[in-house]
């Protein structure tokens, strides 16, 4: 008797597996992003009798049919339009790979893109949607049977002869570069020999065009001076280097900039240095001005304003740079009404008596003047500084 208890309870057992033996799931995780082509199972049984393939683009986070796949869509499952896809993209039911016949080397093929549409934009967010993946999921949901496991359970030990078995699942498809390298290379090299077979597709790119991240799907640091964008045919789109005299070695791109600029460059550039500011660092900031004998490259291109701050206005700001069509002269300090002089001037008005300090050069004190201020029409003269009073 125990032996016979012991018996029935391992055939129970047996068979509350058996029930469940059509729900079986194959997934593939990807190192990374991968450009999906197609996929292609060979069975050794049966193939199933219906099955479904998802994918993934968040690591197995989110879910979505790619394909369902039945000899009879209807009753596998209902409300899935059958046949031909009518616009790239549609989920439909494919009733080709599902029958008995062949009962060995069958197969199951899938095309991650109908070859019976037109692609223009390989690159367009809809089709790299469709296309690329991280995961890759495989569900068979019912088993091809010869009618006898209908009723209630299992009906006989030929239970035993249905099950899912496969020869070989292909699936094929590139590492994801957007057109910005010919080669890839292990996501993380310290993963160990399992991750260096021969042939095996790695999903890091070696980046090219002046790209850069896991897909080339940014540009480098410091080669924002155009958008990104994919390659497409014979147009590499690299990315372009930044303009910033020497000055910076960070910018970020900007629309505007680049419509204000034809087109031409929208590169702006971060934290200018040696005294510089600019979209491309070409002008000196407040209270220094550019000396005409250096290049802007130079470090030393941006000299201090040496003004009066009394006498100047903003506390003794500068000409910044020279403009021969107008006349004005770098380092030509901006003086305050009544006030004229290349370098200080400074009036005391508690006191209304003037003190003019006019240099010839930065060490040389050509006149002093302390006296009460004059008529307004009064004009000191002295060589070529014009003193006005107030």
């Amino acid at each position: 008797m125990p032996p016979q208890r012991d018996t029935r309870r391992r055939k129970k057992v047996s068979n509350d597996l058996l029930r469940r033996v059509d729900l079986v799931s194959i997934r593939l995780d990807l190192e990374t992003l991968f450009q999906f082509s197609h996929l292609v199972m060979t069975f050794k049984t049966f193939r199933p009798a219906a099955m479904l393939v998802e994918r993934s683009r968040d690591f197995g986070k989110t879910w979505k049919v790619f394909r369902y796949f039945a000899q009879n869509c209807d009753l596998a499952f209902p409300h899935i339009s059958e046949g031909h896809a009518d616009e790239i993209g549609d989920v439909v039911c494919d009733s080709r790979y599902s029958d008995m016949e062949p009962s060995s080397e069958g197969e199951v093929v899938l095309k991650a893109l109908d070859p019976s549409f037109d692609i223009d934009d390989p690159y367009d967010a809809y089709i790299q949607d469709i296309i690329t993946i991280t995961n890759l999921r495989i569900n068979f949901t019912k088993l091809h049977t010869f009618g006898d496991t209908l009723g209630n359970g299992w009906q006989s030990e030929q239970q035993e002869k249905y099950y899912y078995a496969i020869y070989e699942m292909i699936v094929r498809g590139n590492c994801f570069c957007n057109g910005h390298a010919s080669q890839c290379i292990p996501v993380d090299s310290m993963r160990g020999d399992v991750f260096n077979e021969p042939g095996m597709v790695h999903g890091k790119c070696v980046c090219q065009h002046n790209t850069d991240g896991l897909n080339c799907e940014k540009c480098k640091e410091f080669y924002n001076d155009a958008p990104w964008s994919p390659a497409v045919g014979f147009e590499n789109n690299a990315c372009k280097k930044c303009n910033c005299n020497d000055h910076s070695d960070k910018c970020h791109y900007d629309m505007l900039v680049d419509q204000a600029n034809n087109g031409a460059s929208g590169g702006v550039c971060e934290d200018c240095q040696h005294n510089t500011k600019g979209n491309q660092c070409e002008l000196c900031k407040q209270y220094f001005y550019h000396d005409p004998l250096k290049d802007i490259s130079d470090p030393d291109t941006c000299i201090p304003c040496d003004c009066d701050p009394n006498g100047s206005e903003d506390n003794g700001i500068c000409e910044a740079k020279t403009n021969h069509r107008l006349g004005i002269i770098a380092g030509t300090c901006v003086c305050k009404e009544y006030v004229e002089g290349i370098r200080v001037i400074s009036v005391n008005l508690a006191t209304l008596t003037w003190m003019a300090i006019i240099l010839k050069d930065v060490n040389t004190v050509v006149a002093t003047i302390l006296e009460p201020c004059p008529s307004p029409s009064v004009m000191l003269l002295l060589g070529n500084v014009n003193v006005r009073a107030l």
